[in-house]
């Protein structure tokens, strides 16, 4: 399978599209990790890069990584693709040869605003157009020198968003602006189609380039922000439950025993839990643990206890730990994953909430705690890293129309052999 993430740089040829492909809309961060395969081709030309997250270096060496031929042109494909070409992604057409021999570096040289209806119509102007329209003037000494530069300093000093015909065209002659509109040379096309067309001739033969694919914590957190065939991602479920569930702090930890204990299950004891969370170097025996629990916990719990909750608080902030993972897991084990997407799903779709101030006041109604003194402990319960991170989960997720409290278990007492074990421990 071919999937082609396109938009105004194939606009008019879109219907036309040679060979069998599955057209994709512009691709943003994640994008490219949620339909490729091994043994499939991606051939990437446009992606946003302004108004939502840009395609990362990483997912792309990923896909190399794992078998997927990645191919780029005419704009961000271009760009990355110059940028990539040591690893195995291949560059096609002019735009990425002026990128890959440092003829451009800017990515406003490719950037344009396009239509929202699905049509991607363009609304301004891209610099490296621009560029081939002039050299191809010179050539036909249609243009002189000087009225180049001015031409190419006034497109240079607006913003690409900016850079309307009406706008860089604006000191212009009547007579040249004609001129220049008559011969315009849409080299982003060219280099969209012929990328396109190219790729669709060429077999399959997607390869290993022997880069390092081990990911990294954002690699982790972008395949986990797409989910395909899913209406909420892994990382808005975790917000919305992570600061509206009455429960999740007790679910994390049950998950992480599961986890921790590798099958084993009632037969560890504490004692041997806390050896295995020390021997994995997420907490020590000479570790203060104030920070990472409540009053409550150290009246109530054994310095055990103590040493694993603190663990199964602290993973979340391991970089490329999976502790998202075993939580998922342990949810689609007890039947509780697929009502709970679509309950938080439905949750998101209807928004509403209020934002803005009073986010520690509200954080603290819905934990139950006092402010502000009990909210650092209650954030590393419920997995967020540090006091901005739960702060700006906290405001997301009020934003989505999360409005009240939460329960992931009916039963507090039900669900997993750890019960026994956690209604003394987690409350």
């Amino acid at each position: 399978m071919i999937h082609v993430y396109a938009g105004p740089s194939l606009a008019e040829n879109r219907a036309s599209l040679p060979g069998p492909f599955c057209i994709h809309p512009p691709a943003a961060a994640g994008d490219l990790l949620d339909c490729a395969v091994p043994g499939d081709r991606v051939v990437l030309i446009d992606g946003y890069l302004a108004n939502r997250r840009s395609v990362r270096h990483k997912e792309i060496l990923s896909l190399i990584g794992s078998g997927v031929d990645v191919w780029g042109a005419a704009s961000i494909g271009a760009l990355r693709a110059a940028e990539l070409a040591v690893h195995g992604m291949k560059g096609v057409g002019c735009v990425f040869s002026w990128y890959r021999h440092g003829l451009l570096d800017g990515d406003d040289e490719v950037a344009v605003l396009h239509s929202a209806d699905g049509r991607y119509e363009q609304l301004t102007i891209a610099m490296v157009d621009l560029r081939a329209t002039i050299h191809r003037l010179l050539a036909e000494k249609r243009l002189t020198v000087r009225e180049a530069r001015r031409l190419l300093t006034r497109c240079a000093t607006l913003a690409f968003s900016e850079r309307t015909p009406d706008a860089v065209f604006a000191e212009l002659p009547d007579v040249l602006r004609e001129e220049v509109e008559k011969n315009w040379v849409g080299v982003k096309s060219q280099d969209a189609r012929h990328c396109v067309e190219l790729a669709s001739r060429t077999p399959l033969s997607a390869k290993w380039c022997g880069h390092d694919t081990r990911p990294t914590a954002l690699q982790w957190y972008w395949e986990r922000s797409a989910r395909p065939g899913s209406r909420i991602s892994d990382i808005d479920l975790a917000t919305v439950l992570g600061v509206g569930a009455v429960d999740w702090p007790r679910v994390r930890f049950s998950a992480f025993l599961d986890e921790l204990a590798g099958g084993q299950g009632a037969a560890l004891k504490w004692e041997d839990l806390a050896e295995r969370v020390i021997s994995l170097g997420l907490v020590s025996k000479n570790d203060h643990l104030v920070p990472w629990t409540t009053p409550l916990e150290r009246d109530t719990c054994t310095f055990e206890q103590l040493m694993c909750l603190t663990a199964s608080r602290r993973i979340s902030s391991v970089p490329g730990a999976p502790w998202m993972d075993p939580v998922l897991a342990w949810l689609d084990r007890e039947g509780l994953l697929g009502p709970l997407r679509d309950r938080v799903a439905a949750l998101i779709d209807h928004g509403g909430g209020a934002s803005g101030g009073g986010i520690e006041r509200w954080l603290g109604e819905m934990f139950d705690v006092p402010v502000p003194e009990g909210l650092p402990v209650e954030g590393r319960r419920r997995g967020f890293k540090t006091w901005q991170e739960l702060l700006t989960f906290g405001d997301r997720a009020r934003s989505r129309g999360l409005g009240e409290r939460l329960r992931i278990v009916a039963d507090p007492e039900m669900v997993t052999m750890w019960s026994w074990r956690l209604s003394s421990v987690v409350r």
